[in-house]
């Protein structure tokens, strides 16, 4: 069994996938339950529950880690969440992989970790800016990896997308006739 111990960050507001789970917590059960993985992370709460999850102290969680994927909305608390401090906390065989809003890795500690080798490599699909010709030293780094943020773009998503108002129309509407005195 190999040991893939996982940080998971669930700070504030939570990721929630199309079936409204927590995303983090879908991750360490399909680390754990399909792939025979242990799985280590960091969360408020969770985590507590999952069969097989260990939780850690943040600081265990970059320490221990083989993948380190970040799963939580960008806001005032985890802006540069993943700073210069915590990357010098991780393995060199360590892998980041960005799964969070744009600005949760403090890019330019990032690419001065990834260029002295600190640790093993990164994916990121979202950015704190969008990248421009300026920020070259990104692309010339080997042990990077930059995607553009479609992955969730599908017809299953457009099709929800495009239902998203229509349900928001029928919540206001029940919200109203059940406010009303006289709903006839």
């Amino acid at each position: 069994m190999r040991v893939a111990p996982l940080i998971i960050c669930t700070l504030g507001n939570n990721y929630k996938d199309r079936e409204n789970r927590n995303v983090g917590r879908r991750v360490a059960e399909i680390l754990v339950g399909g792939f025979g993985s242990r799985a280590a992370g960091h969360s408020l709460s969770m985590l507590t529950d999952v069969p097989g999850v260990e939780v850690l102290s943040l600081e265990e969680a970059f320490r221990q880690s083989d993948y380190g994927v970040t799963l939580t909305p960008l806001n005032g608390n985890t802006y540069a969440f993943v700073n210069a401090e915590r990357l010098a906390l991780m393995k060199s065989t360590t892998y980041l992989v960005n799964a969070s809003g744009g600005g949760v890795i403090d890019e330019k500690a990032l690419a001065e970790t990834l260029w002295a080798g600190r640790i093993a490599g990164a994916a990121l699909d979202v950015f704190a800016t969008e990248l421009v010709a300026s920020d070259q030293r990104f692309f010339e780094l080997s042990n990077l990896t930059l995607i553009s943020h479609i992955a969730d773009l599908s017809v299953e998503k457009f099709r929800e997308l495009s239902l998203r108002p229509v349900a928001e129309v029928d919540r206001k509407l029940l919200t109203v006739a059940a406010d009303c005195k006289n709903p006839d």
